[in-house]
């Protein structure tokens, strides 16, 4: 929700709940300044496409052994008729890419477990490019103890009764993927190393979507198959420059 001007200025922003309408966040402006503006000073800076991306000298956390690299290649089972889904996911240590592709529809995650990046490109259903977003937070020491505290308190748990399934000929059991989260629930079926051969989305016990791996790989990912595609990252794409 927002206020604009007659000049198309916004003046506020409101995000609601869209249950109960409650103000989740909002935003007013507090000066306005109607003065011309260069093309560099409303352009964002270069820099923002340079993503510090670690190479094979860099020393990424700790992960614990059992957790591979791996490549997976999941199915929407729910998808439309003629509307297949295919996701693509490929892990390297803290690091994840995921592909979603429907018919031309593309859209690209890459994400650091801790949330320092995250970046996001989307495709209309003609291919051609239609957004890209970036996040890079440089986090402060308190900022990060809550978010650790809030990491570990938010970490996948066993569904009651427990379950299990088998898909690939490989035995996962069903986690929570979000205990903290009131109104949406996302499961998944996990194996012993962590990976996801079974993901259910829910919306007020609704479901809503559902994955199932049809292919999985587990071998040495590098860094490059984690970026994104280094076109998307071009200034010149987007016309900034």
């Amino acid at each position: 929700m927002s206020c604009v001007s007659d000049d198309g200025i916004e003046l506020w922003q409101k995000s609601l709940k869209s249950s109960t309408r409650e103000v989740t966040s909002s935003a007013e402006a507090t000066q306005i300044e109607r003065r011309p503006v260069s093309t560099e000073d409303a352009r964002p800076p270069r820099s923002v496409f340079a993503l510090n991306w670690p190479d094979d000298r860099d020393t990424l956390p700790l992960i614990a052994p059992e957790k591979s690299d791996y490549e997976l290649v999941m199915e929407q089972t729910m998808s439309p008729p003629g509307r297949e889904v295919i996701r693509t996911v490929r892990r390297h240590g803290p690091w994840e890419f995921t592909e979603e592709t429907t018919g031309k529809l593309r859209t690209i995650h890459v994400i650091h477990d801790f949330g320092q990046v995250r970046s996001t490109y989307e495709t209309d259903d003609s291919g051609a490019r239609q957004s890209l977003w970036i996040d890079i937070r440089v986090r402060t020491p308190a900022e990060q103890e809550r978010i650790d505290a809030h990491f570990w308190a938010a970490l996948p748990r066993p569904l009651i009764p427990d379950r299990t399934d088998t898909v690939l000929g490989e035995n996962c059991r069903w986690f929570d993927l979000m205990p903290a989260m009131a109104g949406g629930r996302t499961s998944s079926c996990l194996t012993k190393d962590g990976i996801a051969l079974k993901e259910r989305h829910f919306c007020d016990n609704s479901l809503t979507s559902e994955w199932t791996a049809i292919h999985i790989t587990r071998h040495p990912i590098t860094i490059d198959e984690i970026k994104p595609p280094a076109e998307l990252l071009s200034p010149q794409i987007w016309a900034i420059e």
